[in-house]
């Protein structure tokens, strides 16, 4: 590893950063004075822990099934519990689990909730809401998004421990930037105080939950770096906190096989002799239909089978997290979960047919693969972060690598190929289904513009490249196709402010600046931009492309803005080859 990795590396710790054993012993003292609830799942059912409950059914062999629901209200969420809950008394097909989705105002500390942006969905804010939603019905709830993982870990994980809840958080989410929240310190010490609060529930079971396609693993091109990631956060969860850990998983596959043998891997390195390793599969939601969305039942339910299947024969105990046809239109009611869970449990009824024919021998062959080479990227990391002078025993040092490292630094830097190749070239071992994708589409556009006899076209052009949001897969692909055109490109990475772009140009003083933007922030992101351009000594042409719209004064529906972003001096641009054609022509 170079010096200047090694200085990135040493550079994510920030100065004065304390001892993290002690915070982590606060937060074991703490713990040692919340009570641990029992919700009415648990009492109902008659089981110490929910774990105790999915350790039984992976003995058996038998499915777990469980949905994602934030409704607007807790109101409505409690009403939406008892319709599922009744829902399931009447047909047999009844609901094992709840993920609860809250707001992201939920993860920020309470002085801080008026500033920032509403969003959907409820708040967490008295402890009765966290009582009624463990109360609402004899099924397991797990307080995921915003409690462990956010700037506001401690105060929500004491409330989910208080009430039940036996897996907690999503810890991956500690690389999020929250609103108007920017103290990172404060931000990892809380999070690791909460690891101490469910360091002294060990006995009673309660597990940290995390979801990889939350967090950094979501910008991962290879299958083998998820798994190495997950080594390395059960690492800092388990060995360092003494906190029980589980891997979830699943929107951003959609190859229902790759899926099977990454579960299969994920049980097999994180299962312990009394609880399951994998929490929940999420369904895939990359290819359902925003139109005719009766069609994507059968997106699901194909994979629905095989993971069925493969939990009977290898007894993974993983819950199933269904997702409603309606996902891409709307946020689903309980209703429409309702009928992709009846559709899911009516396909289980028959899945023994099916087993005497399935021959899982392939994804066997990738459970080992992954497990390998994922074992290689985490020794990298922990080898790696050694090397650069960090304390890989300290928690708060290896909390602060996963809130402040860059994910695709991250995979270049610590990924097999890498050092295995001779020309240090990343090879993805099991290549990601967005990063499948984006090569391909990469492939075809520099296929076809080389057909077109852009070859050398951008030669001698030194560009930078950045996304405004957290989509990191389209500047992917911009900055592979200039780059194959002869472009000098600079891959800035993902999550930029506008004051972040000009110091960027000004450190690298490109010829020209590639904006990637989404969500509907074009025009803000503009206007920003070159108001703040006009304040510094030299300016940058500037091209924006992505998905430019917005909603306009008086207008309810997003629209296209790329006429007003082109009027304030930034050159808007509809397609990648429309933006190669103005960045070949002369430099004035």
């Amino acid at each position: 590893m170079d010096e200047t990795t090694k200085a990135y590396l040493r550079n994510l710790i920030p100065e004065g950063t304390p001892n993290g054993r002690k915070i982590l012993a606060e937060g074991l003292a703490i713990g040692k004075t919340v009570n641990a609830g029992k919700s009415r799942f648990q009492r109902e059912k008659g089981y110490a822990s929910d774990v105790d409950y999915r350790q039984e059914m992976k003995e058996k062999g038998e499915m777990v099934w469980g949905i994602i629901m934030g409704l607007s209200s807790v109101d409505e969420q409690v009403k939406g519990m008892e319709y599922l809950y009744e829902f399931g008394k009447r047909t047999g097909k009844e609901i094992d689990l709840l993920f609860v989705i809250a707001n992201m105002l939920t993860g920020l500390p309470r002085n801080l909730r008026e500033k920032a942006p509403k969003g959907t969905s409820f708040v967490f804010d008295k402890p009765e809401d966290w009582q009624r939603m463990a109360e609402a019905a004899p099924i397991s709830v797990c307080f995921g998004d915003f409690h462990l993982g956010s700037p506001n870990s401690l105060e929500n994980t004491i409330r989910a421990v208080e009430y039940g809840s036996s897996y907690n958080g999503v810890l991956s989410q500690i690389s999020w930037d929250f609103p108007f929240y920017n103290n990172d310190l404060e931000f990892v010490s809380s999070v690791l105080k909460a690891l101490g609060v469910l360091a002294s529930k060990w006995d009673e079971k309660y597990v940290v939950n995390t979801y990889y396609d939350d967090g950094i693993p979501g910008y991962f091109m290879d299958y083998a770096s998820y798994l190495g990631y997950g080594m390395f956060e059960r690492y800092i969860v388990t060995d360092l906190c003494g906190v029980r850990y589980s891997a979830s998983y699943g929107q951003l596959m959609s190859m229902p096989a790759q899926k099977t043998a990454f579960t299969m891997a994920c049980a097999k390195v994180f299962d312990l002799p009394d609880q399951p390793g994998v929490n929940y599969v999420y369904s895939n939601a990359i290819d359902h239909w925003d139109h005719d969305i009766e069609a994507n039942y059968g997106i699901s339910l194909q994979e629905y089978l095989m993971l069925i299947l493969a939990n009977k024969k290898y007894h993974i105990g993983c819950r199933i997290e269904t997702i409603p046809i309606t996902e891409k239109i709307a946020v689903p009611t309980p209703e429409a979960i309702a009928n992709m869970q009846a559709a899911a449990q009516r396909l289980e009824e028959k899945t023994e047919q099916w087993e005497r024919m399935m021959d899982f021998s392939w994804c066997e062959e990738m459970r080992d693969l992954l497990i390998e080479k994922g074992t290689q990227f985490f020794n990298n990391i922990l080898k790696g972060l050694q090397e650069a002078g960090l304390d890989t025993k300290d928690p708060l040092q290896m909390l602060m690598i996963l809130r402040r490292i860059d994910a695709i630094k991250m995979e270049k830097i610590f990924h097999p190929s890498i050092r295995e190749n001779a020309d240090g070239a990343f090879t993805p071992y099991v290549p990601t289904t967005m990063g499948q994708q984006c090569q391909e589409i990469k492939d075809g556009i520099v296929q076809e513009m080389l057909d077109a006899g852009y070859s050398g076209k951008l030669s001698g052009k030194r560009i930078v490249v950045v996304s405004a949001d957290a989509h990191y897969y389209g500047s992917f692909v911009v900055c592979n196709v200039l780059s194959a055109l002869g472009a000098d490109v600079v891959n800035g990475g993902v999550d930029f402010d506008t004051v972040d772009v000009l110091d960027l140009a000004e450190e690298e003083d490109p010829d020209y600046v590639c904006i990637s933007v989404h969500n509907g922030q074009a025009l803000d992101f503009a206007k920003q931009l070159m108001e703040l351009s006009r304040e510094r000594p030299k300016q940058y042409p500037v091209f924006m492309g992505g998905k430019l719209n917005g909603i306009l004064p008086g207008a309810t529906e997003p629209t296209d803005v790329s006429y007003l972003v082109s009027e304030m001096g930034v050159t808007a641009c509809q397609s990648l080859q429309a933006m190669v054609d103005y960045l070949a022509k002369p430099l004035v």
